[in-house]
């Protein structure tokens, strides 16, 4: 999702790490929903089960990408630039028309294959159509994962878009650090909350449901996306994302607020077993975390991103965002039962992976 997610050509030609998460997001979604539509591959061997587990944690590719939206967007902000708080109509106005064209066509796109084949009434169509323009349908039980259940992001990126310049602010007034942790604080412990008292049956289960899918419980991912922006500022004044500084990108301090996130999550997954979907999930953030911190910093990631396949594929990847999980699972309904697990996951993902590639670079020379 380069194109679409980073503020300012420069900036993006400037962060080739970003653009190597950004292929690692990508490609964890992109199997995640393979896994989804072949998950019995994890019952044949070894291989199998090993396929199936790493596919199953893809889906935290849109944690990276939560965190990526922040970074890129606060940069200019809160990092070496230091630039002036932009108007909020004008930052709005600029960042939705770089998502929505493609959204829009892609999304009517296979609305019509759904209305043409059948697969869902014209009465419930149209609403969550309509809902998916206006990009609220990540809100409402009944429209949130319809017409193509990927596209519930696209509700949640909108959210970020809203309320990024108000939350530029509150950084700027209370510092990142401050800001960052209040917002982590806060955002997590009322999930928490209200986790405790949705137990089934509950009429507050479905709110806490949905609350999984949207603001302000996956703010801190945006949250720490922007403090990582100003973080990276600290290496010093000369540090420019154009020429990394040889030594260490991130300040002391936040490295160290790293250390113990991943400590944490090192104790919650071994030491403590946790159930807690609240917490399972702030134990997952920090993996994210220290992991996008790493790739930052290694000089490897710089050379890998900098590579023409990541580059390449890094800048489609919001195209092949839209367009992978329908093609996956039309893919998947024609095999059948034709194939072994294995073979048809393995099928999958070199056919419908290089189709999908294919027609996001057509489609990003189609509309700019």
């Amino acid at each position: 999702m380069a194109e679409n997610l980073t503020p300012n050509t420069a900036t993006r030609r400037r962060m080739p790490q970003i653009e190597l998460l950004r292929a690692i997001a990508m490609a964890g979604i992109f199997v995640f929903h393979l896994w989804s539509v072949v998950p019995n591959v994890a019952e044949n061997g070894l291989i199998g089960r090993f396929i199936g587990v790493a596919s199953s944690f893809g889906y935290l590719g849109v944690v990276l990408f939560n965190f990526i939206t922040g970074f890129v967007l606060a940069l200019p902000y809160l990092g070496p630039e230091q630039r002036a708080i932009p108007a909020y109509p004008h930052f709005l106005r600029r960042r939705f028309k770089r998502i929505a064209p493609k959204y829009y066509l892609i999304l009517t796109l296979w609305a019509g294959v759904l209305l043409v084949s059948g697969k869902s009434g014209s009465d419930a169509l149209l609403p969550d159509y309509l809902t998916h323009l206006a990009f609220i349908h990540s809100i409402f039980p009944t429209s949130f994962f319809s017409i193509v259940p990927a596209y519930w992001w696209l509700g949640l990126l909108a959210q970020f878009y809203l309320l990024f310049p108000l939350l530029l602010r509150f950084f700027k007034l209370f510092g990142a650090a401050g800001a960052c942790l209040l917002v982590c604080v806060t955002s997590w412990l009322c999930w928490i909350a209200l986790d405790r008292i949705s137990h089934p049956g509950s009429p507050y289960a479905l709110v806490n449901y949905m609350f999984y899918y949207n603001l302000p419980a996956r703010l801190p991912e945006f949250a720490l996306g922007m403090w990582l922006a100003e973080a990276w500022h600290c290496g010093g004044s000369d540090d420019t994302p154009a020429s990394p500084p040889r030594r260490a990108l991130i300040s002391v301090p936040y490295l160290a607020f790293v250390g113990a996130a991943l400590l944490f999550a090192v104790a919650a997954g071994t030491i403590v077993h946790v159930e807690i979907l609240p917490l399972r999930h702030i134990c997952l953030v920090s993996f994210c975390l220290a992991a996008i911190v790493a790739v930052l910093m290694l000089k490897l990631s710089r050379r890998l991103g900098q590579s023409f396949v990541v580059a390449k594929f890094a800048a489609a990847s919001y195209s092949i965002y839209l367009l992978h999980q329908p093609l996956l699972g039309y893919a998947n309904r024609w095999l059948g039962n034709m194939l072994p697990p294995p073979a048809e996951f393995s099928l999958l993902l070199a056919v419908v992976g290089a189709a999908s590639f294919a027609l996001a670079v057509t489609l990003d020379k189609s509309v700019p």
